[in-house]
């Protein structure tokens, strides 16, 4: 119910030819909401708390990574 807004948004700006895909990737995201409960447990359980600890870490650093990098980027090209 909370992402009607966001939908509604979505219809007004994207242009019609590429709807699909801009609902495409918007829609995506839920899967992280769907798998990340099931992915967590299972690497707890099977491997500890330490070592789900230590990926999300892990996933944390690699994503602060890639966000400087494309941010780096988009900063360069705007001064071209």
């Amino acid at each position: 119910m909370g992402l009607i807004h966001n939908i509604i948004y979505l219809n007004y700006i994207s242009p019609k030819k590429y709807k699909a895909t801009y609902f495409g990737i918007v829609e995506i995201k839920q899967a992280g909401f769907f798998l990340g409960p099931i992915i967590g447990g299972f690497i707890y359980d099977h491997f500890g708390r330490k070592t789900l600890f230590m990926s999300c870490t892990f996933l944390l650093a690699l994503s602060a990574i890639l966000y400087t990098k494309r941010f780096l980027l988009k900063k360069k090209l705007q001064n071209i």
